[in-house]
C-alpha cells in the first residue's frame, strides 16, 4: 500500500503533466497523475469507467458543459466514453483507478 508521499515521490512534478502506472499487471489500473500549475491534461476519453481522486492541489475538471472545481479529497466519477480534461490552478496530484 502507498501513502500519499510515496505516490507523489514516484511521480514528481515536471515541466508538463506526468503519469505513472502504480500496479503493473494488476486486475485494475491505478495511475498517478501529476499536473504542474497552469498546465492541463488535454481533452481525451476513457475506455472504461474510472474514479479520479484528488490528493493535493486545486484544479478544474471539465466534461462537455459541466465544470467541477477539485480540491484535496474530491472524487470524480468518469464514465466511458465521456470526453474530459483537467486544468491545474496550482501543482495538482491525482490517483486514477479504473
Amino acid at each position: 500500500m502507498y501513502e500519499n508521499d510515496d505516490i507523489r515521490s514516484r511521480n514528481p512534478y515536471g515541466a508538463k503533466p506526468g503519469t505513472q502506472l502504480l500496479n503493473p499487471g494488476g486486475t485494475f489500473k491505478a495511475v498517478s497523475i501529476a499536473i504542474p500549475a497552469g498546465q492541463q491534461l488535454a481533452g481525451h476519453t476513457a475506455p472504461s469507467p474510472a474514479l479520479l481522486f484528488m490528493i493535493e492541489g486545486q484544479a478544474r475538471f471539465s466534461s462537455g458543459t459541466e465544470q467541477i472545481e477539485l480540491k484535496p479529497g474530491s472524487v470524480a466519477h468518469i464514465p466511458p466514453p465521456v470526453a474530459h480534461r483537467i486544468d491545474a490552478a496550482i501543482d495538482s496530484h491525482f490517483l486514477l483507478v479504473r
